[in-house]
């Protein structure tokens, strides 16, 4: 048993030794590997064209073995030293100058680093100017000597400036003296012409090289350390002279040679101060055919040095200058602010000498002598003024004072919102609100309060007991003031206080007058209402719409005779305010506040405005009256027009009786027209000659002639009473009803036949009488409305011509001997017609005609 487990123990420690010495190999086998590496190639790039390759690997640990193999084959590597690299952080840069077209191969051995990058890039080399020295000037030429390199030998170009400079060595003016070609790493010397240039004493030489390859340009520029003077024996005389302008309110001053420019390519003005004698503070250049040139003048000098060149065929005139100060010898100032409210402008001035001047103040110039130290004052315009002192300090030179004037003479507008002489509050505090000019100042008892953008205020003050008087004036910024006095009451206040305070009213009775014509208006719509409801509600046969278009129409014109009147009143108003504002006390009123002829305009302008808006709602109002008397005739019409047949519910007039039957109408004599009666007379002519025509025929089974005759109408008068219906005794039974045809309704006529005449509402026939509202034809009888077919008498003779008996009797038979029939009708009322329109109203009690709507009482 001992035995066995001294075997495990063995076996065990054996396991473990033989895992340590894997492990170990393991890492031994680790670092061979990360020692020897493993060397890769790759393409890396094509390249279409030769040129400047720069090659910029990128790793992480350590820098890895790089060859490029270019397309003939040739390694380029660091431990070569046949290429130049240059290392920076985690990069290195190859630079292959003159790489060929074509494939390049990249072989590594990336070490440790996981991974490489690898990119290229074109680049221009760099061409260094390595030397530069001017050896001297002699006459008109300067010899100088200089040395370039670059990566190759190459030719490259290169320029030869004369330059100036400032304090700072920066260039200020460059005018190209030589140009040419020469090799790299090679020492040229070079004899440069100066007879281009002006007489100078203080240039430069800068030389400029330049190299273009593979699309590429590269370039270096270097100055000469020593400078040099020049004469030249052929430059141009300077100019004749030239005018300068001053003007220190502005900062500006402006260099004028208009007389005495020259033909020339260009002009060169500059101008310096003491601080910078020699070189010029600034310059510009003037193309020919301008003479003049301003510049920007600093706040701090007042003397400096101008000067003007001119170039003609590349070569600078001789310089013209001149010296000038402004400020000695003579000190002026205008002294008046901006903005004023006097009439005057003050100028003060101090000179040493006596000095003409010119004082313009806007079109109007007057020259004066300065001498010593005084002060001038002149006369300003209204409102904006441009005053100028042209002073001149020499011939050529002249010193310029400008400034603008506004002259305000008129105090400020100062405008409460509510009437402030006499207030009553109870609060112990009153906010006092109004108006006046944009950009015054306001203070109320000496104490200044903001005011808004468009001169509107707020002043919270506080109240004592009783009266309290506030001072609030309001000052323009040219000084103008307007004042008013503010009085308010805090507490019990005295009822002639209110009166006076103006608490019940404006006084004048404007107040009351919008108040006034509301009033009226609204009593002429309620009157228009109520008259037009109690006429039109006896008219029970009118329909509602016109009742109610009537209505509408009748507070429309209503209205606008008010509106019109009020416009009236208005313009009337209006007219006596302007006629106000244009007269002498608009001027008055000025003078005594400018307040007060403020609210003589506001006034006109309000009474104005009131006018056109009142003539708009008549003008409306009259079109709407139009409107509705237009549809009330439409509506009237409508109401009128006959039925269609079986169209209306209306009752259609009978033929003969209706008012618009052309048989039968009745028509009082006094409202009959001449053209109705013209009417009438044609047609009993018509009726006899039909008459005469039927007087052959014989009636059947009587053996009497038939009566043809038309129906001809038969005037009564329109009030007499029907009479007393009676019967006629024939001692024949009642005859039977006949065949009738209608009569016409309500008339009373008189018809007979043989030689006995009928009653007023009686026809006889054979010896025999009828009621009023029967006919005896034959023994038969007939309805009230009907007259026998056989014998029916339509005109006022019988068939033997006999007289129709008067209308006014009783009925009688055969020798004028009637007696009363127990068994008849009642006799029919009378037709009543329409005097006004003269159509038949089938009511004879009704109080207005449904066809017109006018009274029948009347």
């Amino acid at each position: 048993m001992e035995t066995v487990r001294k075997g495990i123990t063995d076996r065990k420690q054996l396991l473990r030794h033989l895992t340590g010495a894997l492990f170990f190999l393991m890492i031994l086998f680790r670092m061979a590997g990360t020692a020897l590496g493993e060397e890769q190639s790759r393409e890396l790039m094509v390249l279409p064209r030769q040129a400047h390759i720069v090659v910029s690997i990128g790793y992480e640990t350590e820098m890895p073995d790089i060859t490029l193999i270019s397309p003939d084959g040739t390694a380029y590597s660091e431990a070569a030293g046949n290429v130049r690299v240059e290392h920076g952080e985690n990069t290195a840069f190859y630079f292959l100058p003159d790489a060929l077209a074509g494939q390049w191969l990249i072989r590594f051995d990336k070490k440790s680093n996981p991974t490489i990058t690898a990119d290229y890039a074109e680049y221009t080399p760099d061409l260094t100017i390595d030397s530069l020295v001017l050896k001297g000037v002699s006459g008109s030429q300067a010899e100088i000597s200089f040395h370039t390199s670059y990566a190759k030998d190459v030719t490259y170009n290169y320029v030869v400036y004369a330059v100036l400079l400032d304090e700072n060595r920066n260039v200020t003016g460059q005018k190209e003296l030589d140009h040419g070609t020469a090799r790299t790493g090679q020492e040229e010397n070079r004899r440069i012409s100066l007879s281009s240039l002006s007489s100078y004493e203080n240039y430069y030489l800068e030389l400029e090289v330049y190299l273009k390859e593979y699309g590429l340009e590269t370039y270096d520029t270097r100055i000469t350390d020593q400078n040099f003077g020049y004469v030249n024996e052929h430059q141009p005389e300077a100019i004749g002279g030239v005018k300068v302008e001053i003007d220190p309110a502005k900062l500006l001053f402006t260099m004028d040679w208009s007389d005495y420019k020259v033909s020339c390519d260009q002009y060169l003005a500059a101008f310096y101060t003491a601080a910078s004698p020699d070189t010029p503070l600034s310059y510009q250049s003037v193309e020919s055919g301008y003479n003049s040139v301003i510049f920007d003048l600093p706040s701090d000098v007042h003397a400096m040095t101008v000067e003007l060149t001119y170039i003609r065929n590349g070569v600078a005139s001789a310089p013209y200058r001149r010296q000038i100060d402004w400020e000695k010898g003579l000190i002026l100032s205008i002294d008046t602010p901006e903005n004023t409210n006097s009439a005057q402008a003050v100028i003060t001035y101090e000179t040493d000498a006596q000095r003409n001047a010119v004082i313009s103040v806007n079109e109007t110039s007057q020259q004066v002598v300065l001498t010593g130290s005084d002060s001038i004052s002149i006369q300003l315009e209204e409102f904006s003024n441009e005053v100028s002192v042209r002073c001149a300090l020499d011939d050529m030179t002249d010193v310029i004072y400008r400034k603008s004037i506004y002259s305000d003479r008129i105090a400020p507008v100062l405008r409460f919102y509510e009437k402030v002489d006499a207030i009553s509050v109870e609060e112990d505090h009153f906010l006092l609100t109004g108006e006046t000019e944009p950009g015054c100042k306001l203070t109320v008892n000496g104490v200044e309060y903001p005011l808004n953008e468009d001169g509107s205020f707020l002043a919270d003050l506080s109240l004592e007991k009783d009266e309290n008087v506030f001072s609030v004036i309001s000052t323009d910024p040219a000084g103008n003031q307007s004042a008013q006095n503010v009085t308010i009451y805090h507490g019990d206040v005295p009822a002639a206080a209110a009166i006076a305070a103006g608490q019940n009213g404006d006084g004048d009775g404007m107040g009351y007058l919008p108040m006034f014509f509301t009033m009226l208006i609204g009593m002429s719509v309620v009157l228009t209402v109520i008259v037009t409801g109690v006429v039109l509600g006896k008219r029970r046969a009118l329909i509602r719409g016109v009742m109610t278009v009537t209505t509408l129409r009748n507070v429309f014109l209503l209205v606008t005779g008010f509106l019109a009147a009020a416009a009236a009143f208005a313009r009337l108003l209006a007219e006596r305010a302007r006629a106000a504002a244009e007269s002498l006390a608009f001027i008055r009123a000025a003078q005594r506040s400018p307040q007060e002829a403020h609210l003589m305009l506001k006034e006109y302008e309000n009474l104005n405005r009131i006018f056109f808006v009142l003539a708009a709602a008549a003008g409306i109002c009259l079109a709407g009256s139009i409107l509705f008397m237009v549809l009330n005739r439409v509506l009237k019409k409508r109401r009128n027009t006959p039925p269609n047949p079986g169209g209306s519910d209306r009752t259609k007039p009978k033929p003969g009786a209706g008012p618009d039957s052309s048989k039968g109408r009745r028509i009082p004599a006094g409202k009959r027209g001449k053209a109705k009666a013209e009417n009438e007379t044609k047609q009993v002519s018509a009726d006899k000659q039909q008459s005469r025509n039927s007087s052959a025929s014989d009636v059947a089974g009587t053996g009497q002639p038939q009566s043809t005759a038309s129906e001809t109408r038969v005037k009564t008068e329109p009030k007499a009473a029907p009479a007393e219906p009676k019967a006629v005794k024939t001692g024949v039974p009642a005859p039977e009803t006949a065949k009738s045809v209608r009569a016409e309704a309500g008339a009373s006529a008189q018809v007979s036949s043989g030689t006995e005449a009928a009653g007023p509402a009686q026809v006889s026939h054979g010896g025999k009488s009828a009621t009023p509202a029967q006919v005896f034809h034959g023994g038969k009888s007939a309805t009230p409305a009907q007259v026998s077919h056989e014998s029916a008498a339509t005109a006022p003779t019988s068939h033997e011509s006999a007289p129709a008996a008067p209308a006014q009797s009783p009925s009688v038979s055969g020798a004028g001997s009637a007696s009363e029939n127990t068994n008849a009708a009642p006799t029919a009322p009378p037709a009543v017609f329409c005097p006004h329109c003269g159509k038949m109203i089938k009511k004879s009690k009704a109080m207005f005609c449904p066809f017109c709507g006018k009274s029948l009482r009347s």
